[in-house]
Protein backbone atom coordinates (compact mmCIF):
# COMPACT_ATOMS: atom_id res chain seq x y z
CA UNK A 1 0.00 0.00 0.00
CA UNK A 2 2.43 2.37 1.12
CA UNK A 3 5.24 1.22 -2.28
CA UNK A 4 1.55 2.21 -4.56
CA UNK A 5 1.09 5.50 -2.38
CA UNK A 6 4.96 6.44 -3.27
CA UNK A 7 4.76 5.53 -6.45
CA UNK A 8 1.08 7.51 -7.32
CA UNK A 9 3.49 10.71 -5.88
CA UNK A 10 6.08 10.09 -7.80
CA UNK A 11 4.07 10.22 -10.87
CA UNK A 12 1.68 12.98 -10.34
CA UNK A 13 4.95 14.93 -9.00
CA UNK A 14 6.36 13.88 -12.93
CA UNK A 15 3.42 15.61 -14.45
CA UNK A 16 3.33 18.62 -12.49
CA UNK A 17 7.35 19.15 -13.31
CA UNK A 18 6.10 17.97 -16.70
CA UNK A 19 2.97 20.65 -17.08
CA UNK A 20 5.38 23.40 -15.33
CA UNK A 21 8.32 23.08 -18.08
CA UNK A 22 5.75 22.92 -20.90
CA UNK A 23 6.70 26.31 -23.09
CA UNK A 24 4.40 28.77 -23.37
CA UNK A 25 3.38 28.78 -27.32
CA UNK A 26 2.02 31.14 -29.50
CA UNK A 27 0.20 30.55 -33.10
CA UNK A 28 -0.47 33.35 -35.10
CA UNK A 29 -2.10 33.04 -38.91
CA UNK A 30 -2.60 34.76 -41.58
CA UNK A 31 -5.97 34.19 -43.94
CA UNK A 32 -7.35 36.35 -47.35
CA UNK A 33 -10.65 35.24 -46.68
CA UNK A 34 -12.27 36.34 -49.76
CA UNK A 35 -14.32 39.59 -49.88
CA UNK A 36 -18.53 38.59 -50.11
CA UNK A 37 -19.96 38.67 -53.76
CA UNK A 38 -22.27 36.68 -55.74
CA UNK A 39 -19.94 36.21 -58.57
CA UNK A 40 -18.05 32.91 -56.46
CA UNK A 41 -21.15 30.45 -56.85
CA UNK A 42 -20.84 27.78 -54.24
CA UNK A 43 -18.25 29.36 -53.03
CA UNK A 44 -19.73 32.82 -51.99
CA UNK A 45 -19.48 33.77 -48.59
CA UNK A 46 -22.73 32.50 -47.25
CA UNK A 47 -21.43 29.01 -48.02
CA UNK A 48 -18.68 28.90 -45.95
CA UNK A 49 -18.85 31.72 -43.58
CA UNK A 50 -19.03 29.04 -40.62
CA UNK A 51 -16.20 26.87 -41.86
CA UNK A 52 -13.71 30.21 -41.95
CA UNK A 53 -14.37 30.33 -38.28
CA UNK A 54 -14.26 26.56 -37.77
CA UNK A 55 -10.61 26.88 -39.31
CA UNK A 56 -9.52 29.85 -36.92
CA UNK A 57 -11.10 28.27 -33.61
CA UNK A 58 -10.29 24.58 -34.65
CA UNK A 59 -6.38 25.49 -34.61
CA UNK A 60 -6.38 26.85 -31.59
CA UNK A 61 -5.45 30.38 -33.52
CA UNK A 62 -4.37 32.96 -31.03
CA UNK A 63 -4.28 36.21 -32.91
CA UNK A 64 -5.48 35.94 -36.42
CA UNK A 65 -4.82 38.72 -39.28
CA UNK A 66 -6.97 38.57 -42.01
CA UNK A 67 -7.61 40.26 -45.58
CA UNK A 68 -10.52 41.29 -47.62
CA UNK A 69 -13.05 41.30 -44.90
CA UNK A 70 -15.97 43.51 -45.69
CA UNK A 71 -17.92 45.33 -43.11
CA UNK A 72 -20.98 42.64 -43.09
CA UNK A 73 -18.45 40.03 -43.05
CA UNK A 74 -16.54 41.37 -39.65
CA UNK A 75 -19.80 40.82 -38.10
CA UNK A 76 -20.56 37.53 -39.02
CA UNK A 77 -16.89 36.88 -37.60
CA UNK A 78 -17.62 37.96 -34.46
CA UNK A 79 -20.90 36.30 -34.36
CA UNK A 80 -19.00 32.59 -34.94
CA UNK A 81 -15.92 33.16 -32.77
CA UNK A 82 -17.22 34.68 -29.66
CA UNK A 83 -13.87 34.53 -27.97
CA UNK A 84 -12.49 36.60 -29.92
CA UNK A 85 -12.20 40.51 -29.86
CA UNK A 86 -10.36 42.78 -33.04
CA UNK A 87 -9.22 45.71 -34.18
CA UNK A 88 -9.09 47.26 -37.77
CA UNK A 89 -10.44 49.95 -40.00
CA UNK A 90 -11.91 49.30 -43.65
CA UNK A 91 -9.66 50.99 -46.34
CA UNK A 92 -11.73 53.45 -47.14
CA UNK A 93 -12.48 55.01 -43.60
CA UNK A 94 -14.79 53.30 -40.71
CA UNK A 95 -16.95 50.31 -41.86
CA UNK A 96 -16.58 51.56 -45.18
CA UNK A 97 -13.95 49.38 -47.56
CA UNK A 98 -11.94 45.90 -47.16
CA UNK A 99 -10.41 45.69 -43.39
CA UNK A 100 -7.24 44.18 -42.89
CA UNK A 101 -8.66 43.22 -39.30
CA UNK A 102 -6.51 41.54 -36.39
CA UNK A 103 -8.54 39.01 -34.09
CA UNK A 104 -7.33 37.76 -30.95
CA UNK A 105 -8.33 35.51 -28.19
CA UNK A 106 -9.71 38.30 -25.73
CA UNK A 107 -9.06 35.95 -22.65
CA UNK A 108 -5.47 35.76 -23.66
CA UNK A 109 -4.39 39.05 -24.75
CA UNK A 110 -5.04 42.48 -22.93
CA UNK A 111 -5.08 45.57 -25.92
CA UNK A 112 -2.58 48.08 -24.42
CA UNK A 113 -2.98 50.09 -28.46
CA UNK A 114 -3.90 49.48 -32.00
CA UNK A 115 -4.61 51.80 -35.04
CA UNK A 116 -4.39 51.55 -38.77
CA UNK A 117 -2.70 53.52 -41.39
CA UNK A 118 -2.70 53.83 -45.13
CA UNK A 119 -0.22 52.82 -47.52
CA UNK A 120 0.08 56.11 -49.02
CA UNK A 121 2.73 59.16 -49.24
CA UNK A 122 0.33 60.72 -46.72
CA UNK A 123 -0.64 57.36 -44.21
CA UNK A 124 -2.90 59.22 -41.76
CA UNK A 125 -4.80 60.57 -44.91
CA UNK A 126 -7.84 57.82 -44.88
CA UNK A 127 -8.78 56.57 -48.07
CA UNK A 128 -5.71 58.02 -50.23
CA UNK A 129 -4.56 56.28 -53.25
CA UNK A 130 -0.91 56.56 -54.08
CA UNK A 131 1.80 55.66 -56.73
CA UNK A 132 1.32 52.83 -59.06
CA UNK A 133 -2.12 51.44 -56.50
CA UNK A 134 -5.06 50.38 -58.32
CA UNK A 135 -7.22 50.77 -54.35
CA UNK A 136 -6.83 52.20 -50.85
CA UNK A 137 -4.03 50.06 -49.10
CA UNK A 138 -3.87 49.73 -45.51
CA UNK A 139 -1.94 47.86 -42.64
CA UNK A 140 -3.31 47.67 -38.81
CA UNK A 141 -1.50 47.20 -35.83
CA UNK A 142 -2.30 45.84 -31.98
CA UNK A 143 0.18 45.92 -29.22
CA UNK A 144 -1.04 43.10 -26.95
CA UNK A 145 0.08 41.52 -23.93
CA UNK A 146 -0.02 38.10 -23.25
CA UNK A 147 -1.75 37.48 -19.90
CA UNK A 148 -0.26 33.93 -19.48
CA UNK A 149 3.25 35.24 -19.95
CA UNK A 150 2.81 38.97 -18.83
CA UNK A 151 4.90 40.10 -22.15
CA UNK A 152 3.70 42.18 -24.92
CA UNK A 153 3.93 42.21 -28.81
CA UNK A 154 3.37 44.08 -31.48
CA UNK A 155 0.82 42.54 -34.15
CA UNK A 156 0.57 44.18 -37.83
CA UNK A 157 -1.66 42.57 -40.87
CA UNK A 158 -1.85 44.05 -44.41
CA UNK A 159 -2.45 43.47 -47.93
CA UNK A 160 -0.51 44.70 -50.16
CA UNK A 161 -1.62 46.14 -53.62
CA UNK A 162 -2.70 43.31 -56.60
CA UNK A 163 -1.31 45.44 -59.30
CA UNK A 164 0.98 48.40 -58.43
CA UNK A 165 4.67 46.80 -58.44
CA UNK A 166 5.83 50.31 -57.31
CA UNK A 167 2.92 50.66 -54.53
CA UNK A 168 4.07 47.23 -53.24
CA UNK A 169 8.04 48.48 -52.83
CA UNK A 170 6.61 51.76 -51.23
CA UNK A 171 4.46 50.11 -49.02
CA UNK A 172 7.63 48.59 -47.14
CA UNK A 173 8.45 51.85 -46.71
CA UNK A 174 5.95 53.17 -45.09
CA UNK A 175 5.50 50.24 -42.67
CA UNK A 176 9.22 50.60 -41.82
CA UNK A 177 8.41 54.35 -40.81
CA UNK A 178 5.69 53.76 -39.36
CA UNK A 179 7.14 50.62 -37.12
CA UNK A 180 10.18 52.89 -35.61
CA UNK A 181 7.02 55.02 -33.63
CA UNK A 182 5.36 52.19 -33.09
CA UNK A 183 7.51 49.19 -31.75
CA UNK A 184 9.06 50.05 -28.27
CA UNK A 185 11.75 47.21 -27.84
CA UNK A 186 8.70 44.75 -28.41
CA UNK A 187 9.18 41.50 -30.69
CA UNK A 188 6.99 42.30 -34.37
CA UNK A 189 4.82 39.44 -36.02
CA UNK A 190 3.99 40.70 -39.62
CA UNK A 191 1.18 38.92 -41.76
CA UNK A 192 -0.47 39.64 -45.11
CA UNK A 193 -1.40 38.87 -48.55
CA UNK A 194 1.68 40.82 -50.65
CA UNK A 195 0.54 39.75 -53.57
CA UNK A 196 3.99 38.61 -54.17
CA UNK A 197 6.24 35.85 -54.49
CA UNK A 198 9.61 35.70 -52.11
CA UNK A 199 11.80 36.52 -55.68
CA UNK A 200 10.41 40.05 -55.66
CA UNK A 201 12.05 43.35 -54.27
CA UNK A 202 9.62 43.84 -51.56
CA UNK A 203 9.82 40.79 -49.91
CA UNK A 204 13.73 41.23 -49.85
CA UNK A 205 12.99 44.76 -48.44
CA UNK A 206 11.22 43.16 -45.33
CA UNK A 207 14.19 40.71 -45.01
CA UNK A 208 16.43 43.44 -44.93
CA UNK A 209 14.56 45.14 -42.35
CA UNK A 210 15.68 42.40 -39.62
CA UNK A 211 12.11 40.10 -40.60
CA UNK A 212 12.21 36.10 -40.46
CA UNK A 213 10.21 34.71 -43.08
CA UNK A 214 9.01 32.04 -41.09
CA UNK A 215 8.14 29.66 -43.02
CA UNK A 216 12.16 29.54 -43.57
CA UNK A 217 13.19 29.26 -40.14
CA UNK A 218 10.49 26.80 -38.40
CA UNK A 219 12.02 23.40 -36.96
CA UNK A 220 8.56 22.08 -38.24
CA UNK A 221 7.02 22.50 -41.42
CA UNK A 222 3.82 21.28 -43.54
CA UNK A 223 3.51 23.13 -46.63
CA UNK A 224 1.48 23.26 -50.17
CA UNK A 225 4.47 24.79 -51.70
CA UNK A 226 1.59 27.89 -52.66
CA UNK A 227 -1.02 29.90 -51.09
CA UNK A 228 -3.43 30.84 -53.93
CA UNK A 229 -5.54 28.67 -55.85
CA UNK A 230 -8.16 30.78 -57.55
CA UNK A 231 -11.31 28.53 -56.68
CA UNK A 232 -9.50 25.94 -58.94
CA UNK A 233 -9.16 22.26 -57.84
CA UNK A 234 -6.78 21.58 -60.78
CA UNK A 235 -5.00 24.70 -59.82
CA UNK A 236 -1.20 24.50 -60.72
CA UNK A 237 1.38 25.25 -57.68
CA UNK A 238 2.35 28.93 -58.45
CA UNK A 239 3.95 30.82 -55.42
CA UNK A 240 3.08 31.69 -52.06
CA UNK A 241 1.70 35.14 -51.83
CA UNK A 242 0.70 34.87 -47.93
CA UNK A 243 3.25 35.35 -45.35
CA UNK A 244 4.00 35.83 -41.56
CA UNK A 245 7.10 37.57 -41.13
CA UNK A 246 8.87 37.74 -37.01
CA UNK A 247 11.45 39.89 -35.74
CA UNK A 248 13.00 40.01 -32.14
CA UNK A 249 14.14 37.98 -30.02
CA UNK A 250 11.04 36.84 -27.62
CA UNK A 251 9.67 34.24 -29.99
CA UNK A 252 11.29 31.27 -31.21
CA UNK A 253 9.66 29.71 -34.78
CA UNK A 254 8.42 26.43 -34.11
CA UNK A 255 5.72 25.35 -36.14
CA UNK A 256 4.93 26.41 -39.97
CA UNK A 257 1.93 25.12 -41.85
CA UNK A 258 0.02 25.72 -44.89
CA UNK A 259 -3.75 24.40 -44.22
CA UNK A 260 -5.28 22.77 -46.82
CA UNK A 261 -9.12 23.71 -47.20
CA UNK A 262 -10.25 21.86 -49.82
CA UNK A 263 -13.31 19.55 -49.84
CA UNK A 264 -14.39 18.16 -52.90
CA UNK A 265 -15.08 21.29 -55.28
CA UNK A 266 -15.34 23.54 -52.47
CA UNK A 267 -12.83 25.94 -51.00
CA UNK A 268 -12.97 28.09 -47.61
CA UNK A 269 -11.35 30.68 -49.86
CA UNK A 270 -9.54 31.33 -52.54
CA UNK A 271 -6.03 30.95 -50.26
CA UNK A 272 -4.97 29.16 -47.69
CA UNK A 273 -4.49 29.83 -44.65
CA UNK A 274 -1.13 30.08 -43.46
CA UNK A 275 -0.37 29.79 -39.47
CA UNK A 276 3.17 29.56 -37.32
CA UNK A 277 3.17 28.60 -34.10
CA UNK A 278 5.67 30.28 -31.91
CA UNK A 279 7.35 29.74 -28.39
CA UNK A 280 8.06 32.26 -25.94
CA UNK A 281 11.85 32.55 -25.39
CA UNK A 282 12.63 32.28 -21.37
CA UNK A 283 13.61 35.01 -19.89
CA UNK A 284 17.37 33.34 -18.44
CA UNK A 285 17.49 32.28 -22.36
CA UNK A 286 17.59 35.54 -22.95
CA UNK A 287 20.02 36.91 -20.33
CA UNK A 288 22.29 34.34 -21.29
CA UNK A 289 22.11 35.45 -25.10
CA UNK A 290 22.95 39.13 -23.90
CA UNK A 291 25.56 38.18 -21.38
CA UNK A 292 27.40 35.74 -25.20
CA UNK A 293 27.33 39.50 -26.67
Amino acid sequence: MVRNIALLFVLFTCNLFAQVQKPETLKAMTFNVRMDTPKDGINQWSNRKEWVAEIVRFNDVDVVGMQEVTYGQLVDLQGLMPNYDYVGEGRESGNKGEFSPIFYVKERFKLLESGTFWLAENPAEKGMISWDSSLPRIATWARLEDKNTKRTFVFINTHFDHRGKLAREKSVEVIQAKLKNIVKGETVILTGDLNLPPTDTPYQKIVDLGFLDTREVATNRAELGYTFNSWDIEAKPTNRIDYIFSKGSDLAVWKYQELDIQRGARFASDHYPVMTEFRWVSKVDLVQKKKKR
